[in-house]
């Protein structure tokens, strides 16, 4: 098929064949023939055929049949091919090759047919494009026999021979409606070479993992001499590495945080409600069980011991006077006033026996407000005058805490709720398992102690979340000091593993963690 060469002048139309062009045809040749992978060719025909043409913009479509889409433009790495220019692009290019005719248009000189001026005049009101060449590239179209005809052939009879579409190029210029020298002597040859690469390239795309075999190919051409030596000394170490991940034992170790502590501690709680008026303790001091540690002010039961108190004396008078009428009854043989002041009597007896309940239990009540130590030890509690030196507390309300340090020490852990899994394991395959620790107060020293007991249920950490407990006694002798609450950082071995899982053990508990579920 002839689509410019028939517009050459005379004196121009004995042009040489391709493989015989200035060397920027060849390069473009071989450059076409470099790579088979659609977008690598693609690049190459708009971006070479546009300054080998000499035309302002080459457009390149493929695709199945009527569904054309733009796949490479001249001049850009990437376009928007949803733009509304590219889409009424594909669109003209769609409607204007269902015949498998070339459709070529020049401002001012050629007019479109009439199934074409509609999606024409939108597409050149957006670009404003002067010359515009759409060309359809199918197999074999380019046969020179398949194209053949006489001046006796109609119009109608003039179609090419039916092959399958392989896609479209677009020749454009906005700057003139004529096509430059160039394309007119060498554009049917450049479709010639592009139709047939394309051919090539469409058919190998259909290639199951072609990509895949592609880049593989790459990779071991890439792979030569030095090359070769210095992939196999890495496969090698790779190998290795892996066979030491898999193979090599190795103990599983978890981190947990805690705090030395005495194993006897007691908390002080509020017995009632008052307002600390009284503080006689302060922070680390020594007391003995019994010791007053601070006493507690209520004014509601103050109020109520002094009128039961009140009411108590009364009573006590009335009794007297009770007892003074009776006898003096007695004495002037009054005898039904003598029954009346003993009935009275017995009432006032009842009555002053409950006011003595009363203060009994006013008393105990009273008695409780002051908060004695429960305990022999030291007062672990922080800064305990500023907390408490006249403050009010409820009836509960945590006031202090004694330790005993003569009682045998431990570490209370904290270990993380998604790795007490392994540690639960290894505990009742294995019991009790070896600790590990540093106190942040030493932490050039290291110690050691066997982990005895795990909690049964998780508690809620601020800075942790949620967290099993965990105790683990230790010796006290070995310390040459202890402070009650330091901090401890401790590794817990969980039993023998492989080297891989102790590395990525963790990196796999994440993703089941976060990602499977």
């Amino acid at each position: 098929m002839t689509v410019w060469s028939q517009q050459v002048p005379t004196e121009s139309s004995s042009s040489p064949p391709v493989t015989s062009l200035e060397p920027e045809w060849r390069d473009f040749v071989l450059a076409l023939q470099r790579s088979l992978r659609l977008p690598v060719l693609g690049a190459v025909i708009v971006h070479e055929g546009r300054r080998l043409l000499n035309v302002e913009r080459v457009v390149l479509l493929w695709g199945a049949a009527g569904r054309l889409r733009v796949k490479a433009v001249s001049g850009s790495a990437s376009f928007h091919a949803h733009s509304p220019g590219m889409v009424r692009l594909q669109t003209l290019v769609r409607r204007s090759i269902q015949n498998g005719q070339p459709f070529i248009y020049q401002a001012g000189i050629t007019e479109p047919p009439s199934s074409l001026e509609d999606d024409l005049a939108g597409y050149i009101e957006l670009s404003q494009t002067q010359y515009l060449a759409i060309i359809p590239l199918s197999t074999g179209l380019f046969k020179a026999n398949d194209w053949e005809t006489n001046s006796e052939t109609s119009a109608d009879e003039k179609r090419p021979p039916h092959h399958d579409l392989l896609g479209a190029i677009v020749m454009e210029q906005w700057s003139s409606p004529m096509p430059s020298e160039v394309l007119l002597l060498r554009g049917d040859d450049f479709l010639v070479l592009v139709a047939t690469q394309l051919q090539q390239a469409l058919r190998l795309s259909w290639i199951p993992f072609r990509e895949t075999f592609a880049r593989c190919g790459e990779f071991l051409g890439w792979l030569r001499g030095a090359r070769l030596a210095m992939a196999a000394v890495v496969a090698s170490i790779i190998v290795l590495a892996g066979l030491l991940l898999t193979f090599l034992p190795f103990p599983y170790r978890i981190d947990a945080r805690g705090q030395i502590l005495p194993s006897h501690r007691q908390q002080v709680f509020a017995p009632w409600d008052g307002q600390v008026e009284d503080l006689q303790a302060e922070s680390g001091q020594l007391v003995s069980k019994g010791d007053v540690l601070l006493v507690l002010r209520n004014d509601e039961l103050m109020a109520e011991w002094a009128t039961v108190q009140s009411q108590w004396l009364e009573q006590q008078k009335q009794i007297v006077s009770l007892l003074a009428q009776a006898e003096y009854a007695e004495k002037e043989a009054r005898s039904d006033e003598y029954l009346r002041l003993q009935g009275d009597l017995a009432v006032a007896r009842r009555e002053l026996a409950g006011l003595e309940k009363q203060r009994e239990i006013l008393s105990i009540r009273r008695d409780r407000l002051i908060v004695r130590a429960p305990i022999t030890g030291r007062i672990t509690t922080f800064q305990l005058t500023e907390l408490l030196t006249g403050r009010p507390v409820r009836r509960g309300d945590a006031l202090m805490e004694i330790a005993d340090e003569q009682s045998p020490w431990q570490l209370e852990l904290d270990i993380q709720e998604y790795r007490a899994g392994r540690l639960l394991t290894a505990y009742e395959k294995w019991g009790p398992r070896p600790v590990t620790y540093r106190v942040l107060t030493q932490p050039e020293a290291t110690w050691s102690a066997n982990l005895q007991q795990i909690g049964s249920r998780t508690e809620l950490r601020p800075e942790q979340g949620q967290v099993i407990e965990a105790i683990a006694p230790i010796e006290t002798n070995s310390h040459p000091a202890l402070a009650i609450g330091a901090d401890v950082r401790a590794r817990i071995d969980c039993g023998p593993t492989v080297l891989g899982d102790a590395i990525f053990g963790d990196v796999l508990e994440f993703i089941q963690r976060w990602l499977w579920w």
